[in-house]
């Protein structure tokens, strides 16, 4: 068997540490590409959402949700004790609290832990962060309530529950509750070392735990100046963090989006949407925007193609590649515009491909706007800049009409009729 994650990952230690108390060898490839291969096609068949770990069995089956795929291993190994044993109500016990763990402890590294975790892809933001430690305190009291009175959570031995919650909370003895918050927390602290310095524990995560000392502040960034008009998205991106995601404050306090820094353009993105969609012509419209109302110097075209055709047989898994990529996109639907289509039809690897257009703010040049290039799979794609007042807008045309000759997307497409599409408006 297989473990399928990226290093230093606590959801996957956690499978780890129950392989280690249940005497089963796990594999955990050290090639692994977490936002490349977890985006893959093949890796779809394992986990539905994408997310790791996943445990792949030998006969090419996978195992999702770090939590189910303990209570695998622990079966598979023979250790139900580990379960709660044969007592429906010792069962229903662990399971509380791992439901607990996810359900209790989980969300709040968001806005906590990310921002210093994966400060390129999360942005920090003070309010929020002290909204999750608040609403996080109420499952702490909880613990500390029941661990003054038991030294492990269910019974007296270890358990999943206790691998679940201490696995839940790792990043946030290590990054967030400093020496200040811990003395609300005794029994947690207690319990907490206690866990991690058993053996099968200490074999997976080491014996090297920092405990936090000081809480990041997150405090806001200072107000960047004035960019020029030659300004860029990219270089913008270094003077101010993008905007946190559907907050809705006064402009005084909302910290700017990189693409705001631009200097204004005379072309309208929302109206040149609702042109398109209220359109019966679709190559039209477009010629209409391209000729009326864009703007060459503020924004960019782009065509997108999916760098792992050769992969694809099934229409709806591409579909759903889009899909995911879209929500993980949405925040940056006021400065993009795409089109992006489905060729060909479900059969062997290969038999479909993913393609399509983009208009992007800032845009236009071989690199790619900062906040765009931090989406997760946008690194799946190759962005090819488009001249549409050249030899690319009957190309773009097309790809935005979702029919015609699609000439110059390459070998890939050819003869592939489009199968399904989605717009980014």
């Amino acid at each position: 068997m297989k473990l399928l994650t990226y290093p230093g990952n606590p959801r996957a230690w956690k499978v780890l540490i129950v392989a280690q108390y249940a005497g089963v060898r796990i594999d955990v490839p050290g090639d692994f590409q977490f936002l490349v291969d977890n985006r893959k096609p093949e890796f779809y068949r394992l986990s539905p959402t994408g997310q790791v770990p996943v445990l792949m069995l030998d006969d090419g089956r996978g195992v999702f949700e770090s939590t189910a795929v303990a209570r695998y291993v622990a079966k598979v190994g023979g250790r139900t004790e580990l379960l709660g044993g044969d007592d429906a109500y010792t069962q229903a016990q662990v399971d509380a609290f791992c439901d607990l763990a996810a359900c209790g402890v989980d969300p709040y590294a968001r806005h906590t832990i990310y921002p210093s975790k994966f400060s390129a892809h999360f942005q920090p933001d003070t309010a929020r962060c002290a909204e999750a430690i608040g609403i996080l305190k109420q499952a702490l009291d909880g613990l500390e309530r029941h661990l003054l009175q038991h030294t492990f959570l269910v019974g007296e031995r270890i358990t999943l529950a206790d691998v679940a919650m201490c696995m839940s909370l790792y990043w946030f003895f290590e990054c967030v509750f400093d020496p200040e918050m811990l003395k609300q927390y005794r029994s947690l602290k207690r319990w907490f070392l206690t866990c991690v310095g058993q053996p099968e524990f200490v074999s997976v995560i080491g014996s090297e735990l920092r405990l936090c000392q000081k809480r990041p502040s997150y405090a806001p960034p200072p107000e960047a100046e004035k960019p020029t008009a030659a300004a860029t998205a990219t270089t913008a991106a270094a003077e101010a963090p993008e905007a946190a995601d559907g907050e809705e404050e006064s402009a005084s306090k909302k910290a700017k989006n990189a693409f705001d820094l631009l200097p204004k353009s005379a072309f309208n993105l929302d109206a040149a949407k609702r042109l398109y969609s209220n359109a019966d012509d679709s190559r039209a419209v477009m010629n209409q925007i391209w000729d009326e109302l864009f703007d060459r110097e503020g924004y960019g075209v782009y065509i997108v193609r999916y760098k792992y055709n050769n992969e694809l047989g099934k229409t709806f898994m591409a579909a759903n590649l889009l899909n995911g990529w879209f929500q993980r996109m949405d925040h940056l639907r006021k400065y993009l515009f795409g089109s992006m289509l489905v060729f060909g039809s479900s059969g062997a690897a290969g038999s479909c491909a993913i393609g399509g257009a983009f208009i992007v703010r800032g845009g236009g040049g071989p690199g790619l706007p900062t906040p765009l290039q931090q989406v997760d799979d946008v690194n799946l794609y190759t962005w090819t800049p488009a001249d549409v007042y050249g030899t690319h807008r009957q190309l773009v045309n097309d790809l935005f009409a979702w029919e015609g000759a699609f000439e110059g997307m390459g070998a890939e497409y050819a003869g592939k009729p489009v199968a399904t599409g989605k717009n980014f408006k």
